[in-house]
């Protein structure tokens, strides 16, 4: 059974052709058909974009559960992380990061194929200082359940970083690093954008792919399928390969 995973950051909806257009980035979630969508750059009631609360209007053209992590106040409102999830959700919780901008990581424990699953969110800041100080938070927070864990965001970085490269030696890559790049959408020349699973090892690739949309945002949308390939913890009795 896969599970299928994205990340999506939709730039508050506003397009390389500067029209600020929601219901257009909730067509391209939807078109990516997944469980979990980790989503970055939401607005919830700023000014720049009409004070709507887009996790929920997002939500509301998806069919999909909406858990904000708001990371800076802005505007009379909250600028930060989604995630969208069509599994049911046991628990959330959002922690602050070090960023020179706020920046958080959201923490959501799932349940999948009748295990249990933490799937963590999080836009890291542009400084590469601020985002090594975030660096063993992440690892922290996404082990911390001992369960099998997902980590998919923007972290500007690229593959050749030292942050990527600890997640990669940790964890398990679901998209080649040798990839598509992600950004900038029209015409992309790095990749920022990323799906880790852990424990490495444990998680087989099926698919991945970069969306080649090149209007919609500033990034191109990621999005894997991965299949649990074994027990982690426990004595693991009565469990086996899914």
């Amino acid at each position: 059974m896969s599970l299928r995973i994205a990340t999506y950051n939709i730039r508050h909806g506003l397009g390389l052709d500067e029209r600020l257009d929601l219901g257009r980035s909730a067509a391209v979630i939807a078109a990516l058909d997944c469980d979990l969508v980790a989503i970055q750059e939401v607005d919830v009631g700023c000014t720049r974009s009409g004070n709507i609360d887009q996790a929920a209007d997002l939500a509301r053209h998806t069919g999909m559960r909406p858990y904000f992590g708001p990371a800076i106040p802005f505007q009379g409102g909250q600028y930060g992380i989604l995630v969208l999830s069509r599994l049911a959700v046991e628990a959330w919780s959002v922690l602050p990061l070090p960023g020179q901008e706020p920046r958080c990581l959201l923490t959501v424990d799932v349940v999948w194929a009748g295990r249990p699953l933490r799937f963590c969110a999080t836009h890291l800041d542009l400084d590469a200082d601020q985002r090594a100080l975030a660096l063993p938070l992440l690892q922290r927070a996404a082990a911390a359940r001992g369960v099998p864990f997902i980590l998919a965001g923007d972290l500007n970085s690229t593959p050749d970083s030292a942050l990527v490269q600890s997640l990669v030696t940790a964890w398990q890559a679901a998209a080649s690093l040798a990839g598509p790049p992600t950004y900038p959408a029209d015409a992309p020349t790095e990749r920022l954008d990323y799906i880790l699973a852990g424990p490495a090892g444990a998680w087989r690739v099926e698919a991945v792919e970069v969306i080649a949309d090149g209007l919609t945002s500033d990034h191109r949308p990621v999005r894997a399928a991965l299949e649990w390939t074994r027990v982690v913890g426990g004595s693991g009795r009565g469990r086996g390969p899914l």
